[in-house]
């Protein structure tokens, strides 16, 4: 589930068009739900994939270490965490993209005279240890 740059770019671009502050208003609701969406998803790959890492710490003791072990760490367990990198990398991009659009919302809402536009809050990821 990569997520697209020129996705994130684009939902910036749906709120530097808005025309009115209702329009303003329904497009941060409109992309910030879909950033939300996103977070979800890239929580609960992480959630999943999570347990993975517990499996990386071998026993202290050398003669509970069988050679098999590590070939299976080495081999299979620290491959399969790979995509925990990738979806760090894209909460990075996410909540980039949400401190652009933060910063973007008093310029554009002060366009519109009375206009006040509440930007929700994303909802970050809650796994500990990653």
């Amino acid at each position: 589930m990569p997520i697209n740059p020129d996705y994130l770019s684009s939902l910036t671009e749906q709120i530097e068009g808005c025309a009115d502050c209702e329009e303003l208003q329904a497009q941060v609701d409109k992309v910030m739900g879909a950033i939300n969406e996103q977070l979800a998803a890239v929580n609960k790959q992480i959630e999943a994939l999570a347990p993975v890492l517990a499996c990386l710490e071998l026993p202290t003791d050398p003669m509970a270490i069988l050679g098999w072990a590590s070939a299976i760490v080495d081999n299979i367990v620290k491959p399969m965490t790979a995509p925990i990198l990738e979806y760090q990398t894209q909460l990075v991009q996410l909540t980039q993209t949400v401190s652009e659009i933060q910063a973007l919302i008093p310029t554009l809402s002060a366009k519109f005279p009375e206009c006040s536009v509440s930007v929700p809050l994303p909802s970050p990821p809650q796994v500990g240890g990653v």
